[in-house]
């Protein structure tokens, strides 16, 4: 069941084309996975934390917005 104030047929439209978004999900070090959100102009940003680590949800380089460079941190 879908409770919202905006009409079901602008929830439930299928994405237009090729700018459709991808996630991915990858495994950092320790036991951090990141979701990662790749858009139509190919820039991947974190989405999403996993981690049994409380620092990690408090580091300015993890937290979701950012852009997410594979290596930097890892």
């Amino acid at each position: 069941m879908l409770y919202s104030i905006i009409p079901p047929e602008v929830v439930l439209r299928p994405a237009d084309g090729p700018a459709a978004v991808l996630w991915e999900e990858v495994e950092a070090s320790g036991a951090r996975r990141l979701i990662l959100r790749r858009d139509a102009d190919g820039r991947v940003v974190i989405e999403r934390i996993i981690s049994t680590e409380p620092r990690d949800y408090l580091d300015p380089a993890l937290q979701p917005g950012q852009p997410y460079h594979p290596g930097r941190r890892e």
